[in-house]
Formats: structure tokens, sequence, C-alpha cells
């Protein structure tokens, strides 16, 4: 093309920029008529000479790319040529080199992968991905019996194939160093039940705990959170009880701990055929009056339900309703003429203390002052502990107090029929009377921490000590070997509260 005496000149003072010429290759000519244009163009516009010199330096970068391969990288000052590097290197930004970054041999990163090192095989000569980053791919591995998981677990599906029930462990880290953001998949294979439980040190969050894979092919997720915890999501048993659901519904208890010894203690009712016999079973769970007050069985805010209200110095706190032995009661408004078989139930109560107590006082019951029938229990007394159910002083049980060496713990009040009335305490009997019963069943309601008196209205009498950490009444008594069950129940519920 034809160049004006003047753009020769702008060309001639740019020559130490514009080192492209017309002799290179079709690609450098195409630059050359390229940066002349340029030249022409901003002398034209009377733009500085720097300006047109940076405008030249960036075309000329450009033809800098010599080999396929070859990358514009930038040392702080100018743009410059970063040489393609032999084959299988890996680029690497590296502050120590002129550019920043630099060309490194595979070798290089042994021991820098940090928690994909088992996902990828590195040599002195190449990488080797493995297929588990490869979308979609999840490996698996069966287990026939109990397991704990081991790093390799980590993203991938742990299959549980046994007849019997088998246990997954969430180790902690200083077991297992497992990373933190792994997670597993687990699943049942199976007929026998998978249960997924913390290891010691490590801590599992849940809806239940420890969580169950109830359904054969059921599967759960465990994510490993933090250092030493768990949580585990899926379709395990979040299936919980229908009755828990509609308890939780109403009570809007959301505790995973809570939760847990709950639905553990109502499923085992249900599974050993108890559950049904309940008129009330209060929980005195939740550590508020507003959470200690409901009946399980009935869960209304009604008298008609049962649900407790609460009178006198009572100290609600989570292991229970302490009441302070003068003026403190919960009254059920449940009578037993009214809700009970005269010949054929129980009332239990679970202290949560041992105290020795004074002569007269009683931990749940009622009677007609100075008349049969009655029904109560009085733990640990100066002298005795005595139990009536529908007889009164001359046709009790009394169980001497020495023989009793703590005040803690279930004592249920049973009758199985007129000649058959026992007292247990946590489900071993400690007492037991085969004299028939004569009377009816009594018509004033059952208190809790006293008892009542009086047929017409409440009048609270001989106030109990003990902590109460539950209670229940229901219209059938227990066996002795029911009572075995129902004792382990309740001591599994109170473990599982923490108490």
């Amino acid at each position: 093309m034809a160049l004006s005496d003047d753009l020769l000149r702008l060309i001639k003072r740019y020559e130490g920029v514009l080192t492209i010429g017309r002799e290179d290759p079709a690609y450098g000519r195409h630059l050359y008529q390229f940066a002349i244009a340029i030249v022409d163009i901003y002398g034209r516009l009377g733009i500085s000479d720097a300006a047109i010199a940076s405008a030249l330096t960036a075309i000329n970068s450009v033809n800098q790319l010599t080999t396929k391969g070859d990358i514009l990288t930038h040392d702080g000052a100018t743009t410059v040529r970063k040489p393609i590097g032999i084959d299988d290197t890996i680029l690497t930004a590296d502050s120590t080199d002129p550019q920043g970054n630099i060309w490194q041999d595979p070798s290089y990163f042994i021991g820098k992968i940090g928690v994909i090192a088992d996902l990828v095989t590195i040599t002195g000569t190449g990488v080797t991905v493995s297929p588990l980053i490869a979308p979609g791919y999840i490996p698996v591995t069966t287990q026939t019996l109990d397991y704990s998981l081991v790093a390799a677990d980590h993203h991938s599906f742990v299959w549980i194939n046994a007849a019997t029930d088998k246990i997954v462990t969430l180790p902690s880290n200083a077991t297992t160093a497992i990373p933190v953001g792994s997670w597993v998949v687990i699943g049942r294979k199976g007929a026998g039940e998978v249960s997924i439980a913390a290891g010691g040190g490590a801590t599992m969050y849940a809806k239940v705990n420890p969580a169950r894979l109830e359904d054969q092919y059921a599967v759960c997720v465990a994510h490993k959170v933090a250092t030493d915890e768990w949580n585990v999501r899926w379709d395990i048993v979040e299936d919980i009880d229908a009755d828990v659901e509609a308890y939780l519904t109403v009570t809007g208890i959301a505790d995973g701990t809570l939760i847990t010894a709950i639905n553990n203690l109502i499923v085992g009712l249900k599974a050993a055929g108890l559950y049904s016999r309940f008129i009330a079973l209060w929980l005195i769970c939740g550590g508020t009056a507003s959470l200690h007050k409901w009946n399980f069985i009935s869960p209304l805010d009604l008298d008609a339900s049962f649900r407790l209200t609460f009178t006198g110095g009572l100290t609600h706190d989570a292991s229970g309703i302490l009441p302070d032995g003068t003026t403190g009661y919960l009254r059920t408004f449940l009578k037993p003429s009214v809700s009970m078989t005269t010949n054929d139930g129980a009332i239990g109560f679970y202290s949560g203390t041992d105290t020795a107590g004074t002569g007269t006082r009683r931990d749940m019951g009622c009677f007609v002052s100075g008349s049969n029938p009655c029904i109560s229990i009085g733990i640990k007394r100066s002298a005795t502990s005595v139990f009536d159910y529908n007889n009164f002083t001359s046709n009790r049980i009394n169980v001497v107090t020495p023989a009793l060496t703590t005040s803690a713990g279930l004592f249920t009040n049973s009758r199985l029929s007129s000649t058959i009335h026992k007292v247990y305490q946590n489900g071993t009997e400690i007492g037991s009377l085969a004299t028939a019963n004569a009377s009816g069943s009594p018509t004033t309601e059952i208190l809790i921490c006293a008892v009542n008196t009086n047929a017409t209205t409440i009048t609270p009498s001989s106030y109990g000590e003990l902590k109460c950490q539950g209670a229940f009444v229901t219209d059938q008594g227990f066996t002795g070997g029911e009572m075995i069950t129902l004792g382990g129940l309740w001591a599994a519920y109170q473990s599982d509260l923490g108490r």
C-alpha cells in the first residue's frame, strides 16, 4: 500500500517498537499493515507518542507467539511469551518465577492435593484420575457385619447385607480421620435392620438417634459436618411412630434428644403389647410446665384429656418436677371410678430422687377421708412404703422402708384381679397381697405429689417430696414378666433423656 511521507516518518520514529517487518510470513505482514493503520489514525488524531507506542507494543506482543501452545503472560512490566511446556507438565502459579507461573512436572504435586489425594494417582510421568470423580460415579462396597466407616468410604455407597440387625458406626476423627465435608450413603440390602450410631467421641445429629433403616432397601446419607460431628438424613426412621408425631405436633417439641427418648419408649411399649393399656401417660420431659402438662395418650389441652395443671410450690426443669413437700401438687382430672377397672389396672410414679420421707407423704393417689376405697403410692416414708389399690389401712401392701435401698426409680402399684395385688420397683416385685378386695374404685381425682381426700372438690393431703420424672394410669394390670419389660423401657427412657 502507498505510504505518505508523514506516515513514513511516523513509522521511522517507532521502528524500535514496531519490530514486525514486511519480510515476515503472511500473519506478520497482516499485523504490520494493521500497525501502520494504527500509526496513521493516531497520527491524524494528534494522539501522543506514548499512546501510540503503547498500542504498537500490544500489537507487537501478539506476534511473539511463535510455537503451538505458547501463551501470553505478564512479568509485571510488559506482556511476554510463555513457551509451551513439555508433555504432561502442568502450569502452576509460582511467585518465584519472573512471570508468576511455571510448568511443573506432575511429581511436584505429590502430597499437595489434600482431600482428593486418594482420587488421583501421581507419578513422575503423569497423572491418573480415579473414576470416583467422574460425573455420576459412586463406588459401592458391601458389608455383612457391624461396620465402622473408614476413610476410603467417603463419597461412596456402603451396602449392608445381613439377615440380622447390624450397626454402622460414625467414627470420631481420632478413631478414623475422614475429611470434613465427606458424605457416605448407607443402605440396607438384607433382612436385618440397620442402625446408624455415633462412635465414642463423635456426635450424630438426626431426628432419631440412633437412626434406623427399618425397611429393606432403605438408604440414608451421613454427612461429616465438623471434625467429630455427623448429620444423618434421608429415609431413616424419620418414620417416627405416628402417635409420637401427633404428640410432637401438639407440644412443639423439636429437640432431637427428647424425640429419640419419646419414640424409643412408645415404640417399645407397642412392641411389648403394653401401650393399649394406658389411659394416661405423663412423660414429664422438656423442662417447663407447658411441656410437662401433656398426657401422651390424648395430647389435648383439656381436663377431659387428663392434661395436668400445677398448684403450689413446684420446680420445673429438665430433670422433672420437684414439689416443695408442703403446697405443691399436680392435678390429673382422672377419677378411678370413671376411667379405671375396679380389679384390673395400675398406677405408676417415676421418682427422680432418693430422700428419706415423712410418715405421711404420698407421691400419687386419692381416697375419701375416713372410708374406703383408696388408691395411692407412698414411697419410702419414715417407717414403711404404702401402696393402696381399692382398699385402705386394713387391706394394703406395706413395704418396710429399710427393705428399699432407694426411693428413686419406677414404682408401680398393680392389680390383676380381686386377689392379685402386687407392687414393683423398677420391674422387680417388692410386695404382694392376696386378700380379696371388697370395695369399689375411688370417686375422687388422682393427684400427683399428693393425694386428694375429697370426692366433690380438690383437697390435697400428705404432700410428697420426691421429684416426679413420669407417671401413668392403666386400665389393666401387669404380670411379673410384663413389669420387667416395663421397668426396662422406663429406665431406658430416663437414660435417653440423660437423667
